[in-house]
């Protein structure tokens, strides 16, 4: 079972109020220093939010950071996930294991689609 997969069983075995606290324990242990700058700025997300990728020894580490717990928490646990891949596995690896949840409608269109562009982001670096 890869990282995502295991992920998204842990998720789906939690309640509503489990899944807050499983995404506010990820953002609170995620460390990204200095990321909040215009160049790392996703545009198209209510929250603020920041994404470092980039490739060393031709693998992908990636950072995030949020003004929001919730998309921090997630946003860490999207950088865990391609953290490590070559460039070609991240873009053959769709990000699903946020499918199906809701978190009482806190991860609405605009948030998921700040998160998509996170995405495409980290997919894109060459």
């Amino acid at each position: 079972m890869n990282t995502q997969d295991a992920l998204a069983a842990r998720l789906q075995a939690m309640d509503e109020l489990d899944q807050y606290d499983y995404f506010i324990d990820a953002a609170l242990a995620a460390s990204c220093p200095d990321i909040r700058r215009p160049e790392y700025q996703i545009r198209g997300c209510v929250s603020g939010l920041w994404v470092r990728a980039q490739l060393n020894g031709g693998r992908i580490e990636a950072c995030a950071d949020s003004d929001s717990l919730l998309i921090r928490g997630i946003a860490a646990l999207i950088c865990r996930i391609y953290t490590g891949m070559t460039t070609e596995e991240a873009r053959c690896t769709p990000i699903t294991f946020l499918d199906g949840l809701d978190l009482a409608g806190e991860l609405d269109n605009t948030r998921r689609s700040g998160l998509r562009h996170m995405i495409q982001v980290i997919q894109s670096i060459a």
